[in-house]
């Protein structure tokens, strides 16, 4: 182990014991992970809305199904 390894490592975990720093470094991680969740979330709800209009009426969804007839003929069905 390198000189500057050990004085990192002792600036970081100075006085703690083995255990102490375990304890912290798995906080650590559950507090990146938290980071992580949380800005996906963030920008899940900036994006969050309608992708497309809601059919609210019988004609619309009329003509919507008479569209996807079209679209997907007898033959291009899966």
């Amino acid at each position: 182990m390198s000189s500057a390894t050990y004085y990192a490592g002792k600036a970081k975990f100075g006085g703690l014991e083995v255990s102490d720093a375990k304890r912290l470094r798995a906080l650590e991680e559950e507090n990146a992970r938290l980071k992580r969740l949380l800005a996906d979330t963030m920008l899940d709800n900036a994006g969050e809305g309608p992708a497309f209009k809601k059919m609210v009426t019988p004609a619309a969804q009329r003509e919507a199904v008479a569209h996807l007839q079209t679209a997907l003929e007898p033959g291009l069905r899966p």
